[in-house]
């Protein structure tokens, strides 16, 4: 697979507005993510690791912004 596709790829993925997945479920189980974005193809080791690379912060960004909700439910419910 050409590098101009991997980055097509990823700039869609990075587009998303929503994307509710941690980082957990980007390293173990990317599959599965990009299946929720409609990409199912398969991947070379390489080309995973490139898509992991940019996509990851975006699944910290998801567990950051759960534990700031988590976090605030528990003030106002305390």
């Amino acid at each position: 697979m050409t590098n101009y596709h991997i980055h097509q790829i990823i700039e869609y993925l990075l587009s998303q507005v929503e994307f509710p997945f941690d980082s957990i479920d980007v390293e173990e189980s990317l599959d599965d993510v990009l299946v929720h974005f409609g990409i199912d193809e398969t991947f070379t080791a390489v080309e995973e690791a490139e898509i992991r690379r940019y996509i990851l912060p975006r699944g910290i960004n998801f567990q950051i912004s759960e534990m700031q909700r988590l976090r605030q439910q528990w003030q106002v419910g305390a």
